[in-house]
């Protein structure tokens, strides 16, 4: 399977989708409004909107930090431990996003005529990104500080450039080559297939097929869909083998209650059609951290595509780490993240956590 077959079978997978547009969020576009209801329910649930709640848990105090988990969909289930060391100064807070884990899954099966858009609204990035702003609300934050992994660095970059005033520093882990598509890497899936055993490249091809196909999609309902989203991890586990990395110290192993079905979907779909949203990321003031694993199959020019979209972020490269280096060099990546987020340029949050903050 050639690079060029690869790409073409990226587009198929939105060939009938709406873009995401940055900008939407903070214009209004969303299912829902952005000021939440009142919270009333269990202290692990936060109510984002009538009848949609999201699972969290915290770990530490201080400064608010939100985390999101990446893959996409794919909740963290214990805090990271390349957090913990940072646990006394920040209240680091890890949410299973909307259509995945635990939260509500808004959409089981589509109904009638099919409108990409209003899944976009329901659970693609627009959704993602709109319950960022809606958690920042419940938290009572001014600011706060976004942490994301792989695709969860994406709906970080992304509410940061939509809401830039409330962001107090970004830290983009292992950030998913979806900025721009297509990708001068190829994609996220391109550094999978060619890191691949030549023999397992046409098994792939034969999964991405099914994977990307619409029509199949229309047919199947949430379970259904997280069965086949898991079908991806295998295929990262055998290409990070094929670099030396030993599945068992990565989680590529993911609980199949945690991966998210239309949630994947529809955020994939809202990526995956022609776009450059790298201007867009000019509008953020706050400081940036990139962390690359330098073992990682996606390739280094992914993450400096990501850290050059913004001004004067900082690209750091950890030697020992692919995927997932906040779980492999926990030691060293809480290190980065420390000086980083002790440098002067990051201000402190002025406002703690309490009741739903002004807007």
């Amino acid at each position: 399977m050639s690079r060029r077959p690869l790409l073409a079978t990226l587009l198929a997978l939105s060939a009938c989708a709406s873009p995401y547009e940055p900008g939407a969020v903070r214009a209004g576009k969303t299912a829902a409004p952005l000021d939440p209801p009142a919270q009333s329910g269990a202290a692990e649930r936060w109510t984002v909107e009538p009848g949609v709640e999201l699972q969290h848990l915290v770990d530490g105090t201080g400064a608010p930090a939100i985390v999101l988990g990446g893959c996409p969909g794919l909740p963290a289930a214990t805090p990271w431990p390349g957090l913990r060391p940072l646990a006394d100064r920040y209240a680091f807070h890890y949410y299973e996003l909307r259509g995945c884990g635990r939260s509500t899954h808004p959409v089981d099966r589509l109904q009638g005529t099919f409108r990409v858009r209003a899944l976009e609204a329901r659970v693609g990035l627009a959704a993602q990104v709109a319950d960022v702003e809606r958690v920042r609300r419940i938290l009572g934050a001014n600011r706060v500080v976004l942490v994301g992994h792989d695709a969860g660095a994406l709906v970080a970059a992304l509410y940061a450039a939509e809401f830039p005033q409330r962001v107090t520093a970004l830290v983009l882990v292992s950030p998913a080559d979806l900025l721009r598509v297509p990708s001068p890497s190829g994609g996220p899936f391109e550094p999978v297939r060619a890191n691949l055993p030549k023999a397992d490249r046409d098994e792939l091809a034969r999964f991405l097929a099914s994977y990307t196909s619409l029509d199949g999609a229309m047919a199947q309902d949430d379970a259904a869909l997280a069965a086949l989203n898991r079908g991806l991890f295998p295929f990262v586990s055998r290409a990070l083998a094929a670099r030396g990395v030993p599945a068992k110290a990565l989680p590529l192993d993911p609980d199949p209650a945690g991966v998210g079905g239309w949630a994947v979907q529809a955020m994939l779909r809202s990526a995956l059609l022609p776009h450059d949203w790298r201007a867009a990321m000019k509008a953020v003031d706050a400081p940036v951290l990139v962390v690359h694993g330098e073992r990682d199959v996606a390739p280094i020019d992914a993450s400096r595509l990501f850290a050059a979209a913004f001004r004067g972020a900082r690209l750091v490269v950890l030697g020992g780490s692919s995927r997932y280096p906040q779980v492999e060099e926990p030691a060293i990546f809480a290190e980065q993240v420390a000086l980083f987020l002790a440098s002067p340029s990051v201000r402190a949050e002025d406002a703690p956590a309490g009741a739903v903050a002004a807007r």
